[in-house]
């Protein structure tokens, strides 16, 4: 498992980053405060503040290329 901190900040950014995570294998999370989102559901992400950073939580990090995600990562 590895987390990091994501900026979403819009949109566009909202539909990028699941449109990333939906095309990989394993499972991904979205926390912000007390809740915890499924990072591949789409309205999920809409629920969220997306004006504040985020932490996705990579629960199967070894077969993940991070470089993917690196135009989100905070």
């Amino acid at each position: 498992m590895r987390e990091v901190y994501v900026n979403i900040g819009s949109v566009e950014k909202a539909k990028g980053l699941n449109g990333v995570l939906r095309k990989l294998e394993g499972d991904f999370d979205l926390v912000q405060g007390r809740a915890t989102i499924d990072a591949k559901s789409f309205l999920g992400i809409l629920s969220m503040d997306l004006s504040q950073t985020v932490k996705l939580i990579i629960h199967d990090s070894d077969s993940i290329d991070m470089a993917l995600l690196k135009e989100y990562m905070a």
